[in-house]
């Protein structure tokens, strides 16, 4: 999908309510994480109450949320916890302006899920997952989340990483938007390995070909 489709066919879900529910314990329980954007989120909004163009004020602050979480990651700390609040409050943003049709595209957006138009130089897609289990606890980290911001746009040898982040949501799973989001990677000829990284049990698992596993 293009950036800028946003009137269907996109990776991701809308439906977002259940997630943004957690905000007000969230704000409780990690108030600085999840104000650390605050500026962010706020100038999200602004713009999008007095912007006639929704998506391009989407597509603007999704990419700054992101960018910002990857500078934030490398040089402050290594944390994927404020990307993940930060875009919930913009998705709660779109919510209450009744344009719940854009959160998809601000999905894709804020999770570097929107292919580059040309690879130019030898890549490794890195993807690692949003925090999970968080009806156990809002402070809960996923380390897969923190290591692929960590490593977005570093250079090992003559190779590049690019990185992703996907949702545990299993609806959009099962929509195959993991498929859909690697697979012009995967056949792009300046792609030169795909890792994805998960949180897992208390061992390190190598596994070659991961498939159909789910739990928590």
């Amino acid at each position: 999908m293009a950036v800028g489709d946003e009137q269907g066919n996109s990776l991701f879900t809308s439906n977002v309510a259940v997630e943004c529910g957690r905000l007000a314990t969230a704000r409780q329980t990690i108030p600085n994480t999840v104000a650390r954007y605050a500026g962010l989120v706020a100038a999200f909004k602004a713009e999008l109450q007095g912007r006639m163009d929704q998506a391009g004020a989407v597509i603007k602050h999704a990419t700054s949320l992101w960018e910002t979480a990857i500078l934030d990651s490398q040089r402050t700390e290594l944390d994927d916890r404020a990307l993940y609040w930060g875009r919930l409050q913009m998705g709660q943003a779109l919510l209450d302006a009744e344009a719940q049709e854009l959160i998809p595209l601000f999905e894709e957006v804020s999770r570097n899920c929107t292919p580059p138009a040309q690879l130019t130089t030898d890549t490794i897609v890195l993807t690692g997952f949003d925090p999970f289990n968080l009806d156990n606890s809002t402070a809960q980290s996923n380390p897969s989340g923190a290591f692929v911001l960590a490593l977005h746009g570093s250079q090992i040898g003559k190779w590049r990483i690019n990185s992703l982040i996907f949702p545990v949501r299993y609806a959009d799973f099962d929509a195959n938007c993991v498929e859909i989001a690697l697979e012009p990677l995967v056949s792009a000829p300046k792609t030169r390995l795909v890792v994805t990284v998960s949180m897992g049990r208390e061992r390190f698992d190598l596994e070659r070909f991961p498939a159909n596993c789910r739990g928590s």
